[in-house]
């Protein structure tokens, strides 16, 4: 075959070779599992919640058992949870306060988790999305342990961002007896605060639960639910038999055959082992995992194992130095429906040898003996990676799809139709492409969702059918229109195209102000958001942003000093003051569209750009909340536009001077934009040649002037916002600095984003350094953008010691901007590659690059997670201290006083606060203020620090009746002393998203 010969196929065989990849990575999710599951579930009793619960509730059930218990399991729906069996705490779930977590993340047995791989990163709540609705996987735990015989207390406290609500089943046997709970409403006590008595909590025994009214029914449950693994690897009872075998040189070795697999019935294949020594699961002579020297139990999901026909499942145990007793191993399990246990023909080796686990040496039967009784709580492990095996069957599956997509083409020929005009024999290529991106786009959805509920979306057996069926029927639908001489698009820019566009882009700015603007009042303000909003309070009392701890509040002054003109102008109230951000949240969108339409040149892209920052959950987020991060993203998305136009395609020295103004706002509106300060340097030494010191001298001018204003402004705030500073905090050093402790962390969280939001326009991005860059002369407004993006947030990693994405916001719409302009380039560079340049495929090239440009915008409306999206209207995001402040406020003696945990919203509800409890205190929580007399106090509502258990004592003594709030968040960096005296001598008077409202008065006494 000659050269051309070659060349005529290479792309036909690329193109077979990449969707047969992909196609198989499909597949593979299904046909080569690492892991079952999910499996749909029931809960038979339905849903039961507490009267008048609003966001928490508590629930109580005394189970009785006229038996001593072997063993025990319980499941349960509930969001954030925590359950309780005999005043102990077995299993929690805490999650729901911060919205980006990834999904079943934050569960005590994490291997129950459907994600198996998060990135680790800091995440805050920062997106408008409702929480994972993580009550569609059930969680399985074993209570053996904590069961006895009579009476047993179950307690679960449950908290939601929608309603507080509970499922819940489980069961115990022992001496031949079973006993199930009683899941339905009526079984269960359930209150909507925590009523603690003197002394004793809730779920403590001996509680007297008997004024607690009955739970309230709820209904049957909406969606499917889902065990995480076959729930019978806790429902099944125990084996009561054990192994023991022959010792050697410090480890016993346990092997049995397993035959005819492929009889076995069942769909499900699992193992468990327990040993208070340390032991090594295999299959063959494949590691499965390790266990064992903790005193539980493990479980490990074998199905995977099942598509074999045979195999030898081995056990070694290992005797640790200081150990001299023989231990007895315990095993039992399911191989579909066949048991697995101690009298399962088991051996031991009685002679070393390498070869081992095929069975090579010398073997005798195990003995049988009584498993040990004193084995723990049992654990599902999680799944060892990918091994050589799962290669090989992966690799075979993709041989056979290879081998349907070329059947496939030869099938399904393109026609005379095509032919006719230009077809050339690429048509097979171009049809391969295009099932290469149908089944590229699971995978992205995939990726997109790995740490939202969406993902059981795609993991349900129900919808298996249709995933699995997606490439097919796209390959075929795009061989039926490409086939069509009448299928043609063209997109010209000018005339009704462009009249359109911009009816386009205004319904896209109603629809973003829609969901900027729609219940903007609901949610209680984030904590930060009392920050601004008191210091613009401030300046309109007094001029200067004085918050009502006596503090200046320097920071982002240009910001600060709009919002107070904005609430004198509209009025002082939070949805007023909310509203602001709306307007530059606007104007991002606006910017942004003119950016791409004068880089990418086409109205269209421009529009794409437009409709995901209007629809995506950050921006959204960002543009309802009083802070200045929308309005220093659009002055520096203004900033950036200028730029190009004045230093990079030189349209006039107006724009230069215009650029310094715009830039200089955005530093004072938050100073943390000094962050693209380099890149600005380096594009315009690239490009801004050549430089005549006479003749630009207006730019001497303006960036020295820039700089002046930008230090000065960071000098002020140094000074006056955080001095005098006390240092008895885990840091007094200041937030910006030079450093080298994490150079990536700002890469990593900007292009993931929370839950992977970013992860497909990075993609994109980082794929175009070698499109934009491959050629001698780049384009240097493209450049500039990278510029912008990576050594910006390059520069944020050793720059900024805290560490939030809130600090490269300023930079996501460039991202959004290149992410979109590659993908356009990607889909040309494809099209020209499959079907060549010349005229005479020109139709045929245009029609295959709308037929994939459509498919790929598909998957726009999934970017934004639009259930998620929606359900965010009406459920909390921030945790509900203003709503904990007003119900003070309306509950409040004159001699009361209140102490805290989070103090801000105090200074704009109440107009400060008396006392702020924290034992471990961050940089910038406590000054020393001359208003206060010299007290230490909190910088946001000028409360007194109480550091202990001494001081608050202390000050309960001196006060008839003190008001608390504590939350989950602040309450992680105290004691359980402290928090323990508070819940035992004060009262629960509400309850909000987040945290309590306590009562402590005299009459209760200092317990």
């Amino acid at each position: 075959m000659g050269t051309n010969g070659i060349r005529h196929w290479l792309p036909s065989l690329g193109a077979l070779l990449v969707a047969s990849f992909l196609i198989a990575l499909c597949l593979a999710n299904w046909l080569l599992p690492i892991r079952q599951g999910p499996i749909r579930d029931q809960m038979p009793d339905g849903w039961m919640g507490a009267e008048h619960a609003e966001r928490r509730a508590y629930f109580r059930q005394t189970w009785r058992l006229p038996f001593k218990p072997e063993h025990g399991w319980v499941a349960l729906a509930a969001d954030d949870y925590q359950l309780m069996v005999n005043g102990r705490v077995v299993s929690w779930n805490k999650y729901s306060i911060n919205a980006s977590l990834p999904f079943q993340t934050r569960f005590s047995d994490r291997a129950q988790g459907q994600v198996p791989h998060s990135w680790d990163m800091p995440r805050n709540p920062t997106s408008q999305r409702a929480a994972n609705e993580e009550w569609r996987v059930l969680h399985y735990i074993d209570i053996t342990a904590y069961l006895l015989p009579g009476e047993n207390t179950l307690a679960v406290y449950v908290q939601s961002q929608h309603l507080p609500r509970l499922a819940i089943k489980g069961g115990a046997s022992g001496e031949g007896l079973t006993a199930e709970i009683d899941g339905r409403a009526e079984a269960w006590r359930a209150l909507d605060v925590a009523a603690n008595l003197t002394g004793k909590r809730f779920f403590e025994p001996g509680y007297n639960e008997t004024e607690w009214p009955a739970a309230r029914p709820l209904g049957e449950l909406e969606k499917p639910v889902y065990a995480p693994v076959d729930p019978t690897i806790w429902t099944t009872p125990r084996s009561e038999l054990g192994l023991s075998g022959v010792w050697l040189a410090g480890d016993m070795r346990l092997a049995t055959e397993l035959v005819d697999l492929h009889r076995v019935a069942g769909d499900s294949a699992w193992v468990r082992i327990g040993c208070d020594w340390p032991y090594y699961l295999f299959w063959d002579d494949e590691l499965v995992g390790a266990g064992g020297g903790g005193g539980g139990i493990e479980a490990f999901d074998m199905t995977r194992f099942l598509a074999a026909d045979r195999g030898r499942l081995s056990v070694r145990v290992v005797r640790p130095n200081s150990e001299t007793a023989p231990s007895v191993l315990f095993v039992d399990g399911r191989l579909g429906q066949r048991v697995l246990d101690g009298g399962l023909h088991w051996q031991t080796q009685i002679q070393a040898h390498p070869d081992w686990l095929s069975g090579a040496g010398q073997w005798i039967a195990a003995a049988t003996l009584s498993a040990d009784s004193r084995l723990g709580a049992l654990k599902l492990q999680t799944a060892e990676p990918i091994d050589a095996d799962w290669m090989v069957q992966f690799l075979s599956l993709w041989l056979v799809s290879a081998g349907a997509c070329w059947l496939a083409v030869r099938l399904f020929r393109l026609g005379a139709g095509a032919s006719a005009e230009g077809y050339a024999g690429r048509g097979p290529s171009g049809l391969l492409a295009i099932g290469a991106i149908a089944a590229l786009m699971l995978i992205a959805l995939r990726v997109r969702y790995g740490e939202t509920d969406s993902v059981l979306w795609l993991e349900d057996p129900v919808w298996r059918p249709i995933w699995m069926g997606w490439v097919p029927t796209v390959t075929l639908l795009s061989w039926w229109l490409l086939r069509r001489p009448a299928f043609s698009v063209s997109w010209p820019e000018t005339g009704r195209w462009v009249r359109d566009s911009r009816l386009w882009l205004g319904l896209t700015l109603v629809a973003g102000f829609a969901l900027r603007y729609y219940q903007i009042g609901f949610d209680d303000l984030q904590a930060d958001e009392n920050v601004s909003w008191d210091a613009s309070r401030g300046i309109l009392k007094g001029l200067s942003p004085e918050a009502v701890s006596g503090v200046l509040y320097t920071r982002s002054p240009l910001y600060h000093y709009v919002l107070a003109l904005w609430l004198a102008v509209f009025g002082d109230s939070k949805e007023i003051a909310r509203g602001l951000s709306i307007v530059p949240g606007l104007g991002v969108i606006i910017a942004a569209y003119l950016l791409t339409l004068r880089i990418g040149g086409r109205r269209g892209l421009a529009l794409l750009v437009a409709v995901l920052l209007a629809f995506d959950p950050w921006q959204i987020f960002i543009s309802r909340i009083i802070r200045f991060y929308q309005f220093m993203q659009f002055l520096g998305v203004v900033s950036v536009y200028l730029f190009l136009r004045g230093f990079i395609w030189r349209d006039g020295r107006r724009y230069q001077h215009w650029f310094f103004v715009f830039c200089t706002a955005t530093a004072l509106s938050q100073e943390v934009f000094v962050i693209t300060f380099p890149a600005f340097c380096i594009a315009g030494f690239l490009y801004y040649k050549p430089f005549d010191w006479r003749a630009d001298r207006s730019i001497l001018i303006g960036f020295a002037t820039m700089m002046t204003v930008t230090i000065a402004d960071m000098v002020i705030f140094t000074i006056l916002c955080l001095t005098p500073h006390v240092g008895i905090a885990t840091s007094s050093d200041s937030i910006m600095k030079l450093h080298l402790i994490n150079p990536h962390v700002f890469i990593n969280l900007f292009l993931l984003g929370n839950q992977r939001m970013a992860l497909a326009y990075s993609v994109l991005v980082v794929s175009g350094f070698w499109y934009w860059f491959r050629g001698r002369k780049s384009n240097p407004a493209i450049v500039t953008l990278y510029l912008l993006v990576f050594v910006s947030a390059f520069v944020a990693s050793v720059l900024l010691m805290q560490i939030a994405n809130r600090y490269v916001s300023p930079l996501y719409p460039f991202l959004i901007v290149l992410a979109v302009l590659t993908g356009r380039g990607w889909i040309d560079v494809l099209a020209e590659r499959i079907f060549g340049t010349g005229a005479a495929v020109e139709v045929l090239r245009n029609r295959w690059r709308t037929i994939v440009a459509g498919l790929l915008l598909t998957l726009v409306p999934f970017q934004s997670d639009p259930l998620a999206l929606v359900d965010a209207y009406s459920r909390p995001i921030n945790m509900g201290h203003e709503t904990a402040y007003h119900f003070i406020a309306a509950q409040k003696s004159p001699d009361d006083k209140i102490l805290t945990v989070s103090p801000m919203s105090a200074a704009i509800v109440m107009g400060g606060v008396d006392y702020y409890l924290m034992e471990t205190l961050s940089f910038d929580e406590v000054y020393r203020h001359a208003s206060v007399q010299g007290q230490v106090v909190d910088r946001w509502a000028g409360g007194k620090l109480v550091t202990n258990l001494d001081e608050l004592r202390h000050l309960f003594n001196q006060h008839r009746r003190v008001w608390v709030i504590t939350d989950e968040m602040e309450s992680k960096k105290m004691s359980d002393e402290l928090l323990g005296f508070l819940e035992r001598t004060s009262e629960v008077r509400y309850e909000f998203f987040g945290g309590k409202v306590l009562l402590w008065d005299a009459g209760r006494g200092l317990y």
